[in-house]
């Protein structure tokens, strides 16, 4: 139930995708629909990754394990990987252009999917990773196409956003947001109780609360959830989640976020507001302003040893996406943070590093062998 319905394809030159689809039925379940996907396209099946969950379409001929297969190991614990730029691309450029190509199509494309991912110490391959990737937001998917002719996979990262835009609250992200943030009413949260579990003091709550937001921001997303009187604490971490979802690169601002952070990270709340959310908050002003001065004041706070390890993903996050922030702690120094989270004292020298793996098997025609039919 924690990541609930995510769905790959995986197609070759010669998969015929034109038969048209329909379902009619009172109920069913998930394993039904993709049943019956796969007896409209017959030369097609579905594989369920039994670590992740997510599941692959794919052609009957192409067993799941020879599916993007190449092996690499990630060197150690890595926090806040921007997908696009520090996880995809640096896959190409190791593995060559010939095995494996990344669909780019510019900042705008970048924006869109420079989502933030942890990436553990451990051996994988790439299907690992990209299963990995797709956990980190519910509308995140990948098309990969094998040239079969020139042997290379062709990878597209893509949101799965309906064509038709869904009014209302989808019965899955409902399920999710009883199941996993809570309160299970039958009633879609208020705005008001969105915040309030983006606020949350569980990470896990608020980690999961942004997901929904994320899932279903068609009904929140916007001026909807930073207007209006709340807490402050509500205020910042929703001024959090909107720019963490769309304010992944850079060039890209916020100016409502913007505004809404200024009047909230007063004095007070950065000297005696909840310790993650008063750094998160000034992170992300000095990140959308290119301004530091909110670091130099969060600076003179003293925070005690494991008070901040519970922020350490977010503040990589914005690092990285932060030349701003980056330079300011490689100046001023991160005693005052490493204070409170030890993995960040290195956090301006980190937060500028792609993914650092090692190939360990890589086949040379960008492709395990397929067994004959």
């Amino acid at each position: 139930m924690r990541y609930l319905v995510r769905t790959m394809l995986f197609v070759t030159d010669h998969t015929d995708m034109n038969h048209p689809f329909s379902l009619e039925r009172g109920s069913c379940t998930v394993r039904d629909i993709f049943d019956a996907i796969c007896a409209v396209y017959p030369e097609m099946t579905w594989t369920s990754d039994a670590e992740t969950g997510v599941t692959w379409f794919h052609p009957t001929q192409v067993p799941y394990s020879a599916i993007l297969p190449q092996k690499i190991t990630v060197h150690g614990n890595e926090y806040g990987l921007l997908m696009q730029t520090e996880i995809l691309e640096p896959l190409e450029a190791a593995l060559g252009p010939e095995v494996i190509q990344i669909t780019r199509y510019g900042t705008f494309f970048t924006n869109g999917f420079n989502n933030p991912i942890d990436v553990a110490k451990a051996e994988y391959t790439v299907r690992d990773l990209l299963n990995l990737c797709v956990l980190s937001e519910p509308s995140l998917g990948f098309f990969v196409a094998l040239y079969e002719g020139k042997r290379l996979s062709v990878v597209s990262p893509t949101s799965f956003v309906p064509r038709q835009p869904i009014r209302g609250i989808r019965p899955g992200a409902m399920l999710f947001w009883r199941t996993e943030v809570g309160p299970a009413n039958a009633q879609p949260p208020s705005v008001e109780e969105l915040r309030s579990r983006l606020a949350d003091r569980d990470p896990a709550i608020r980690r999961a609360a942004y997901r929904y937001y994320v899932a279903t921001n068609n009904v929140y997303g916007g001026p909807a959830i930073l207007s209006g009187p709340m807490p402050s604490e509500h205020a910042v971490a929703a001024c959090l989640a909107e720019t963490s979802l769309r304010v992944r690169s850079p060039q890209a601002t916020h100016t409502h976020a913007i505004t809404r952070l200024r009047q909230e990270l007063t004095d007070e709340f950065i000297e005696r507001g909840y310790p993650g959310m008063a750094v998160l908050g000034c992170l992300e002003l000095a990140r959308l302003t290119k301004d530091p001065a909110p670091l130099a004041k969060l600076s003179r706070r003293q925070f005690a040893p494991g008070q901040l390890e519970e922020i350490v993903p977010d503040a990589y996050r914005i690092a990285r996406l932060s030349p701003t922030v980056r330079d300011y702690l490689a100046q001023k120094g991160t005693a005052w943070l490493a204070a409170g989270a030890a993995r960040l004292a290195d956090l301006p020298n980190k937060a500028t590093s792609e993914l650092a793996f090692t190939v360990i098997e890589a086949p040379t025609d960008g492709q395990a062998s397929q067994p004959s039919p």
